[in-house]
Formats: C-alpha cells, sequence, structure tokens
C-alpha cells in the first residue's frame, strides 16, 4: 500500500473530494530526507512543506519543539499570503522512527483586526 493510501485512510475529510495540495502541512523536520519523502510519495505542489524546510534551515532539529516553530511559521506564511487553508495535516517523528499524525481544522485569525 502506497504512503498517500497509508495516510488518506484515518482521514475521513478525503473522502469529500480534498486533495493533498488543498491542505496545508506542518510536518517535522528531523531530517531534510522526512521532508523529501513526504514530498514524493504525496506528489505535494512545490512550496507545500516550505515552512518545515525553512525552520530546518533556521532552527534545526529541535525534537518536539520543532513542530511548534513549523506550526508558527506555517501560520505566518498563510496570513502574509491570505491563504484559506482550511484544512491541514500535521505530522510528528520521533525515537524509533515513530509517527503521529493529527488532522487540523484551521479557523480564521482575528489577532490582528481591529477593535
Amino acid at each position: 500500500m502506497g504512503s498517500s493510501n497509508t495516510l488518506s485512510s484515518p482521514f475521513g475529510i478525503m473522502s469529500d473530494g480534498t486533495k493533498w495540495n488543498d491542505m496545508f502541512f506542518v510536518v517535522h523536520p528531523g531530517i531534510r530526507g522526512i521532508i523529501d519523502h513526504i514530498d514524493g510519495a504525496l506528489r505535494l505542489d512545490p512550496g507545500k512543506l516550505a515552512a518545515s524546510r525553512t525552520v530546518l534551515r533556521d532552527y534545526g532539529n529541535m525534537l518536539g519543539a520543532t513542530l511548534i516553530f513549523v506550526l508558527d511559521e506555517q501560520r505566518m506564511r498563510m496570513e502574509e499570503d491570505g491563504e484559506r487553508g482550511e484544512w491541514g495535516v500535521m505530522m510528528g517523528f520521533g525515537p524509533g522512527f515513530t509517527v503521529e499524525t493529527m488532522v487540523l481544522h484551521a479557523v480564521a485569525s482575528n489577532l490582528h483586526s481591529k477593535n
């Protein structure tokens, strides 16, 4: 079974026609090879994992805290680009190559709105 099929079965949202490239990604960038593999296996558009690549380049692997940095980088990119990605995927990797994956649902940010 391919990586795409393995991941899509737990994602009920995939049954509504959502494609991997319609979603935003927050991926723990332990090493570049992990990001490259996910990119290739899901056939993601260029730049889909840019937040993960930026955090890896700027900070390296900070273990569990890395995901929070990637999440913040992705949030900033979405705000700057006016992107309205509703659904996303967060992937974390741990010792012994354990994998944790969750579905994210984004809501509009009102942190910068004026009262």
